[in-house]
């Protein structure tokens, strides 16, 4: 990682992963709070962030099913 970062001091990056680690919990709620589903979207209720990447996983792994099967029926 730090090789694309070539201007910031290693100890920089150790602090800042070091910060990361130790304040988790609230980094992840922040980002799956910038990732919220639209108010139309069928979203099941969910008690965690794990929750959440978990059911952005299945989500994305339904839709590329979805376009291989797609793309399978326009191939014949």
């Amino acid at each position: 990682m730090l090789e694309d970062y070539t201007d910031m001091p290693r100890e920089e990056w150790e602090a800042a992963k070091h910060y990361y680690l130790d304040h988790k919990l609230f980094i992840d709620a922040r980002i799956v709070l910038n990732s919220e589903p639209y108010a139309e979207d069928d979203v099941p209720p969910m008690a965690s962030a794990d929750e959440y990447y978990a059911y952005l996983i299945r989500q994305e792994a339904e839709e590329a099913a979805q376009d291989a099967d797609q793309s399978a029926q326009g191939a014949r």
